[in-house]
């Protein structure tokens, strides 16, 4: 714990940790750090931004997590050229109306919150690449999400989320998809729009099936569809960019074949699953798989 803490003027400090010091507000002195370019004060009683922040030009990421902050616009009003902002378990059960100012905003992070929406200023963040709502309340995605055409990641694990909206479509430049978690039970048409796709977690949902256009995901490294109930997989050869696949605790009956012999694979999950094989087909496997260990593959079987 920290009673006072004093810094003196100094270009060559960029970053500084103060997590877990008792600190009830963020101190003074740290505006002569003016070299200062992360800042990490988690697991305090911080209850405030101070004015001086908006005055520190250098600083690009700020985190304040865990200190039972409840942000308000004028706290926002002092992080506008912050480009990574976050507010982790917070118990924040909404955002200020004023979000659309953090114009310097490239990631922003809420996780562990109570959030249920958003605001509609939102939509003004043209330059936001990543938002993350990791363990919020979430029974849908917010319209405005589908506005920001400049995102690349989106995260929305462990949610209350049902559906995944049509309009997802609008977001060309989305490379990761975290929607794991939820009570999905189908991915609709709209997303073989989204062709620059990397990753695409949607394990522990309810999907009963994946659609035939999956493989037209040309960029695709990372496909976790495990823990659903689906019941068959279409042929995934095409998707010779896979480097990793998840299909375990589903209730496929047939191995599926084409994924083990994917040129890239590092890591294959096909565990618990009811298959039903012929000696000839098992002898196979035992030999695919050899082969996949061989080249330092990671499988669970």
């Amino acid at each position: 714990p920290l009673k006072k803490i004093k810094f003196k003027r100094t270009d060559s400090l960029q970053v500084l940790k103060l997590n877990d010091c008792n600190l009830t507000k963020i101190p003074r002195s740290i505006r002569k750090l003016k070299g200062l370019k992360r800042l990490e004060l988690n697991k305090n009683q911080i209850s405030k931004i101070p004015g001086f922040i908006k005055r520190m030009k250098n600083l690009e990421e700020i985190n304040i997590n865990f200190n039972g902050m409840l942000v308000s616009e004028k706290d926002f009003s002092k992080i506008i050229h912050v480009e990574v902002i976050q507010f982790i378990g917070n118990d924040l059960v909404s955002l200020p109306s004023n979000m659309g100012d953090l114009k310097g905003a490239r990631k922003l992070n809420f996780s562990k919150n109570k959030l249920n929406g958003l605001p509609e200023s939102m939509a003004e963040l043209d330059s936001l690449e990543s938002i993350i709502f990791y363990k919020n309340e979430f029974e849908e995605i917010p319209n405005v999400i589908f506005e920001l055409s400049a995102l690349t990641e989106l995260d929305f694990y462990y949610n209350k989320l049902k559906v995944i909206p049509a309009d997802i479509n609008k977001l060309t430049s989305l490379e990761l998809l975290f929607i794991s978690y939820n009570s999905i039970d189908e991915i609709p048409e709209s997303m073989r729009d989204l062709d620059q796709l990397k990753k695409l977690y949607i394990h522990h949902n309810n999907l009963v099936g994946l659609p035939p256009w999956i493989v037209e995901f040309k960029n695709l490294e990372v496909m976790d569809v495990g823990f659903n109930k689906l019941a068959v997989l279409p042929d995934l050869s095409p998707l010779q960019t896979l480097k990793e696949v998840d299909v375990q605790e589903n209730n496929l009956s047939e191995i599926p074949w084409a994924v083990l012999k994917l040129p890239d694979l590092e890591r294959v999950f096909i565990r618990d699953n009811p298959y039903e094989l012929t000696e000839e087909e098992a002898v196979e496997l035992k030999t695919l798989i050899e082969e996949l260990l061989e080249k330092e593959v990671r499988v669970s079987f």
